[in-house]
């Protein structure tokens, strides 16, 4: 409680946290905190210890379900939460503590009805707008590892999954702004440029499709998608038109450029 007093007044920024020491038992824990408080001389009035440490034990199973159930329902202060979150900015675990971390989780099982718990905590949960862009802005850019993409090879839904995700995909209505959105981003995605679309579609040159491709360093599939509007291409011919600024084709536009099929030779 005094340090907490002192952040109070003072303000949590002009406290630095750091790792001092790392124990692997109880024993050897509370033999550090009291030769750490004794070397630095921290014990309060002079320093924010209340005591000289050393008193640390292994709370019981009823003492942690007893503070389990004083800090249920709990609701932190906007102040405590910035407090809390100035103190952990630019803390950086060391590789030993990872590696201690990283053991302590390894074969830990979660139970079903811990699952449930976690479920029932954050259902009905929405992030707000301000975190949503920031972990969009984290991932940005942000290469999947050789682990990750392993992992997802050949990972197939299961039944129930997929039964899943089609009830919550029933009736769901995609606003025009959503829409808007999703052709932006398909568009961004595109290999080829609106210029190159347009030459392709209007194919002035009478070329082949296999010519665009070497022309344009792509696959021949990707200008069959474009000549035949398929994929990230398959836009309505007037949003089309709008986007990529071409007019529109007449009849005799079309009878002059006919689209031609995939072309397999070489």
């Amino acid at each position: 409680m005094i340090l907490y007093h002192a952040m109070r007044l003072h303000g949590v920024e002009h406290f630095t946290f750091e790792v001092v020491c790392e124990c692997d038992t109880l024993e050897e824990l509370n033999a550090k905190e009291i030769e750490y408080i004794s070397i630095n001389d921290s014990l309060a009035p002079k320093g924010y210890n209340a005591g000289k440490g050393g008193d640390n034990y292994e709370k019981t199973p009823e003492t942690r379900a007893k503070l389990s159930a004083s800090n249920k329902g709990r609701i932190m202060s906007e102040e405590w939460r910035k407090n809390m979150s100035i103190a952990a900015k630019g803390r950086t675990a060391t590789e030993e503590t990872r590696l201690k971390m990283r053991k302590a989780q390894k074969g830990r099982i979660i139970t079903d009805e811990t699952k449930q718990k976690l479920r029932d905590a954050n259902l009905g949960k929405k992030q707000t707008a301000d975190t949503i862009a920031k972990k969009r802005a984290a991932r940005m850019g942000v290469p999947w590892s050789d682990k990750k993409r392993e992992s997802m090879k050949g990972r197939k839904a299961s039944e129930e999954q997929k039964k899943k995700m089609s009830n919550i995909m029933k009736g769901r209505v995609i606003s025009e702004e959503a829409k808007q959105k999703m052709r932006d981003t398909k568009k961004a995605q595109r290999k080829i440029t609106d210029e190159q679309i347009k030459e392709i579609r209007d194919n002035p040159e009478n070329l082949r499709q296999c010519d665009f491709a070497i022309k344009f360093n792509v696959s021949k599939q990707l200008i069959n998608n474009i000549v035949h509007c398929k994929g990230c291409y398959a836009l309505p011919l007037g949003d089309s038109v709008d986007l990529l600024g071409l007019s529109e084709h007449t009849d005799s536009q079309k009878a002059s450029h006919p689209v031609e099929p995939l072309d397999e030779s070489p």
